[in-house]
């Protein structure tokens, strides 16, 4: 065991407590990053007011996301096109004399395609109103001049048909307005061989008005 400090009678002598180091003891700004353990300060150690550079650049990186959510590109979010996008692809295959389903947009168009097996080799399209109020339509197979049509709702007058197709394949672009004032484009293309007819069609709709400028 260790000695300890004794008096003239041989007596141990009383030794008085170190007192406890303080703030006040150490001099400023000489504790160092060497002198702190590491990972050893949490969040209740730090007063976040004194943190005023790191939440302005926090503030910063937030306010640049935010523009970044309005913008594209550089380009703002008025500059983009905005509206439901594809709404319908469809792809069919089909023998002589039969006619496909009805593809289209629920309560405004249909497109079909009908595969004539006299003569053979021939299709048509068939475009129907499914709204219950007048619809027009735009019909442009790469010709001088598109065609016009105005078509009532579902009844008589509710359809018409486009002349028969090219056997080495033929793109009409059916530009169609709902009442509501969405506007559709249907891009629908076919070919028709000696045995059997190919039907493919892709609509998108916009929801909103060209603005004036």
């Amino acid at each position: 065991m260790p000695s300890q400090p004794c008096g003239t009678a041989g007596r141990p002598v009383a030794v008085a407590a170190k007192p406890m180091i303080t703030g006040a003891d150490i001099e400023d700004g000489s504790v160092t990053s060497a002198d702190v353990q590491n990972d050893s300060l949490t969040g209740s150690d730090i007063l976040e007011s004194s943190l005023g550079t790191a939440a302005a650049a926090d503030t910063a990186t937030s306010a640049n996301q935010a523009t970044n959510a309005n913008s594209r590109g550089g380009v703002a979010a008025s500059g983009y096109m905005r509206g439901e996008g594809t709404v319908v692809r469809h792809f069919e295959e089909h023998p002589a004399g039969t006619q496909t389903r009805h593809y289209g947009i629920a309560g405004w168009f249909s497109v079909s395609q009908g595969c004539n097996s006299n003569p053979p080799g021939t299709d048509f399209l068939l475009i129907a109103n499914r709204a219950d109020q007048k619809i027009t339509v735009f019909e442009d197979d790469g010709g001088a001049n598109p065609l016009y049509h105005e078509l009532d709702p579902t009844g008589t007058g509710a359809f018409f048909f486009i002349s028969d197709t090219a056997a080495a394949g033929d793109l009409t672009i059916l530009t169609v307005r709902h009442p509501d004032g969405r506007v559709a484009t249907a891009f629908v293309s076919t070919l028709a061989h000696t045995s059997d007819c190919m039907f493919q069609l892709q609509i998108t709709v916009t929801n909103s008005e060209a603005a004036d400028t």
